[in-house]
């Protein structure tokens, strides 16, 4: 469940109060709503695939009707969500807070960066989102203890690594959730355990044969 360090709205929500409005530059494709869950729509697309014609096979088009869903959000290094979206394609990875602040408030201002006013990168509702100056970021930053030297650096053990690695593998979780999960747990700072999160991650593609 997303209740563990960050703010999200439930899936199940109404969605008519979520107010949902079309990501710039996808529009017909995905939606944003202002507490920072990101969907795509149902649509239909046409692509072209060998069909049998008597005498062999010819090229023709198809219909694929696509389901809109609730797109899944992970975690960077630094505790930000970003999401992959994809359009004609080509696939691109966003940071979750800019496409909020693009849907809801406009374009980035020429040298401004997206602020979290509680200090919490996963926040990410419209409320908690400002377009600022890097100094105002700085400032918000060190007034939430998340400037440079003033972040908590717990040591975790290593049965804690497996436990979190165990988790991953089994738990169902994304890694945005085990990542406010287990931070909040352990009273450290979002990026350890998305370090550990990235070992285990290496690893395991590497059995796959993925790299």
């Amino acid at each position: 469940m997303r209740d563990n360090g960050y703010q999200a709205v439930n899936v199940l929500a109404d969605y008519k109060s979520m107010n949902w409005r079309w990501v710039p530059g996808y529009k017909g494709y995905y939606q944003v709503s202002r507490f920072g869950e990101v969907r795509s729509v149902p649509r239909v697309v046409w692509y072209q695939c060998l069909r049998p014609d008597g005498l062999g096979f010819t090229w023709r088009w198809a219909k694929l009707t696509l389901k809109g869903r609730i797109m899944t959000q992970t975690a960077d290094l630094s505790g930000h969500f970003t999401v992959k979206l994809s359009k004609n394609g080509i696939s691109k990875d966003y940071s979750v807070h800019r496409l909020v602040l693009d849907a809801f408030v406009g374009p980035r201002p020429k040298e401004m960066e997206c602020r979290h006013l509680d200090g919490n990168p996963m926040n990410n509702r419209l409320d908690n989102l400002r377009w600022g100056t890097s100094g105002q970021n700085r400032v918000d930053m060190y007034s939430h203890g998340r400037g440079r030297g003033q972040q908590t650096v717990v040591p975790i053990a290593k049965r804690i690594k497996k436990r979190i690695q165990r988790a991953y593998r089994s738990s169902g979780l994304n890694r945005g959730e085990l990542i406010g999960l287990f931070s909040t747990l352990l009273g450290c700072d979002v990026w350890q355990v998305a370090k550990v999160l990235k070992s285990v991650k290496r690893r395991l593609e590497t059995k796959s044969g993925k790299i």
